[in-house]
């Protein structure tokens, strides 16, 4: 063989590896990445869970309470039953999720969702009256819907699924200024 043929030889082979070992890089970045989006999909779905679900508490508990407080009309067999399925499954939905713990959702949250059962069944126990029940209850949902919707974005936005360690803005550029006048 030549010089000219192994010169050849050697290029393409250096050139092969390097294409090889950049395309491994590339595709384990990839991967990770698609893993790390799937991930915040599904915790996004499990926030969303949670959060519907004390929506509909709030709204349902502030229902009655505006039926018990303002003497609106009783509801309707129907709408009691749809309340009381509606009631169901939002809880059976939160009791999950506090199941699950922290596989899907941060530590905070699930001590949120653990502190909104003993308020809850403080709440409960404490009411002598119907309202009471009601207004002692509305309170814990509300105060939970809003701790939990601000540890959603903590908990979601806090980490940036793109490479923002590569684009941080760094100290401020030096800028000239004139020596302080003696």
């Amino acid at each position: 063989m030549s010089a000219e043929t192994l010169n050849l030889i050697e290029t393409l082979g250096g050139q092969i590896v390097v294409a090889s070992i950049t395309t491994m890089i590339a595709v384990h970045l990839a991967l990770g990445r698609f893993r790390q989006e799937k991930w915040w999909e599904k915790k996004y779905d499990a926030y969303e869970e949670i959060l519907r679900a004390l929506h509909h508490m709030k709204r349902d508990f502030s229902d009655s309470y505006e039926r018990l407080t303002e003497s609106k009309r009783d509801r309707t067999p129907e709408q009691e039953a749809a309340f009381t399925k509606a009631f169901q499954t939002a809880s059976a939905d939160l009791m999950r999720h506090r199941d699950l713990g922290d596989f899907l959702l941060s530590v905070r949250a699930v001590e949120l969702l653990a502190e909104f059962g003993r308020g809850t069944v403080e709440a409960s126990g404490g009411a002598k009256q119907y309202w009471e029940y009601l207004d002692a209850n509305l309170i814990v949902i509300s105060a939970t819907l809003d701790q939990m919707r601000t540890e959603a974005k903590r908990d979601l936005m806090g980490r940036r699924l793109t490479f923002s360690w590569l684009f941080r803005r760094g100290p401020k550029p030096w800028r000239w200024e004139p020596p302080p006048a003696s």
